[in-house]
């Protein structure tokens, strides 16, 4: 429907330009014909110059304002676009994160070079090829995936963390969101997904975890020790106590 109406609004501005064309073409012959009139005697060769020039002077501005002026516009524009473009893919790309993009159906269609430091698989690998299913661990639950899918197709982000699996057959934990990418109907075109690597951070506070509880076990112990030393002295010394009354 959006391409339907863009369409017809180029053909809509096309015949507008065609009709100011065809107008000022009109015009312009009537007014050199009357300038052409008002002037003194001149052979034909003279009339055919002064009438190409005068046909000039008229119709150049018009053209310029209705062609050329919004022709130097979008291209004006569509270099500002590309610079856009430009910038946001550098952007990207130097991120350090993961970053991928998928078709409505999760095929990969983008990656950036993060993905394959982190991954090991190069874009002419996947892109077009195959869908984030290539990085499941196969450790994580069925539920999880359908929650993910579910929340996904709903057009509701999804941010979480999950055991992913590297091409060398790695295991890794990452963090990460994914987002539906929606065009101007509010319809879903697509995905994006963007990762960090936390392994390292996850390793370090499981042996956080472990090393609490290794020393809550050590204060366990050494209480218990003490309660039985305790324990164990004070017979003797409730007998040592008595002799030396």
């Amino acid at each position: 429907m959006f391409k339907s109406q863009k369409k017809l609004k180029t053909v809509e501005s096309q015949i507008r330009l065609l009709f100011v064309l065809i107008i000022t073409i009109v015009v312009s012959d009537v007014l050199v014909a009357i300038v052409i009139e008002a002037l003194p005697s001149m052979s034909l060769l003279t009339q055919l110059l002064v009438d190409s020039i005068l046909l000039v002077i008229v119709v150049f501005p018009v053209l310029y304002y209705f062609t050329f002026r919004p022709l130097t516009v979008s291209i004006t524009e569509l270099k500002i676009a590309h610079e856009e473009i430009l910038k946001l893919h550098r952007a990207v790309e130097s991120s350090g994160e993961v970053i991928f993009i998928t078709d409505r159906d999760g095929l990969i269609t983008y990656i950036n070079a993060e993905f394959t430091n982190l991954y090991g698989y190069t874009a002419w690998e996947v892109i077009g090829k195959t869908t984030p299913r290539i990085l499941k661990s196969g450790m994580m639950l069925p539920e999880n995936y359908k929650y993910f899918w579910d929340t996904l197709l709903n057009k509701d982000a999804v941010r979480s963390e999950y055991l992913n699996k590297t091409k060398d057959g790695r295991l890794i934990t990452i963090e990460g969101s994914a987002n539906p990418i929606l065009n101007e109907q509010k319809e879903i075109i697509g995905f994006i997904g963007i990762q960090r690597d936390i392994t390292k951070r996850k390793l370090a506070e499981e042996e956080i975890i472990l090393k609490n509880k290794l020393l809550l076990e050590i204060n366990a112990e050494k209480d218990k020790f003490f309660s039985i030393l305790a324990h164990d002295l004070r017979g003797p010394l409730s007998a040592f106590v008595a002799v030396t009354q």
